[in-house]
């Protein structure tokens, strides 16, 4: 599964057996790699999130070359706010992410949110998450979840100032080597690459067989949790402005919990 932090940053997750491998590939094309046991309970709680980040030596180096890179590649450009739909939109309500996106854009040309606010879409890939919330003041994701018992459109919200943890995703939710939201959330911030302020949206979805648009109940939980994000966007640029008339940096307040169900 290769990934991508920075244009010239890439690694490689591999994992699903008894082995995960991490391998880094840094811009002047140098490798770091490293192999660890998927499963040791009591001494690390993910292999990939461990490989990359933190542990023994070889560990380490590899840390330290992912976060020197970051320290002296070219910053990205601030960003106010991103909103991230995930989701593959022709797996039925796995769609959701993307179908919150398209409406907030037709929205936007009713009633055009703050400048600089970007609307965009990932397939989940932590790598791609990280680079398109890095540098941002407020990073909003909206993705799909699906619970053994499911209330199709009952829809979570987890957010920085309210505590909480945000569950890891079942194995292959977002790739096929299980990494997920919360792995890339942990893994963000092991590269010192998390957005100012970070929101989910999770909607209980039922069906994610092939095929397009959402299952009844889904599609009605869309238009409200719009107007919910708009809120969310206008709230954020209203303290934003505060920050600034009082001579603060833009990027709010560094993300330090995790939310509740709305």
């Amino acid at each position: 599964m290769p990934s991508s932090t920075r244009s010239g940053l890439q690694f490689r997750i591999d994992g699903g057996g008894a082995f995960t491998d991490a391998v880094a590939r840094l811009p002047d094309g140098r490798l770091r790699s490293l192999r660890l046991l998927s499963d040791t309970p009591g001494r690390y709680r993910d292999a990939a999130i461990e490989g990359i980040g933190s542990g023994g030596c070889r560990e380490r180096r590899l840390a330290h070359a992912l976060r020197t890179h970051a320290k002296g590649g070219p910053m990205k450009a601030f960003t106010p706010t991103a909103v991230i739909g995930i989701g593959n939109e022709f797996r039925r309500d796995d769609g959701v992410g993307p179908a919150v996106v398209e409406l907030l854009r037709d929205r936007a040309e009713r009633r055009p949110l703050p400048p600089g606010t970007v609307l965009t879409l990932c397939d989940g890939d932590p790598g791609r998450l990280i680079g398109l919330w890095e540098n941002t003041g407020l990073a909003i994701i909206v993705d799909a979840c699906f619970l053994p018992s499911a209330q199709p459109g009952r829809t979570y919200r987890w957010d920085a100032a309210a505590g909480g943890a945000l569950r890891p995703a079942a194995p292959g939710r977002h790739s096929t080597h299980g990494l997920g939201l919360a792995e890339a959330v942990r893994l963000g911030d092991t590269l010192g690459r998390s957005p100012g302020r970070l929101i989910v949206y999770a909607v209980e979805g039922t069906d994610r067989t092939l095929g397009v648009g959402l299952t009844s109940a889904v599609a009605r939980a869309v238009p409200p949790l719009v107007r919910r994000i708009a809120a969310d966007i206008e709230q954020h640029d209203d303290a934003s402005e505060d920050d600034r008339a009082q001579g603060d940096p833009p990027g709010g307040t560094r993300r330090t919990g995790f939310g509740t169900r709305g």
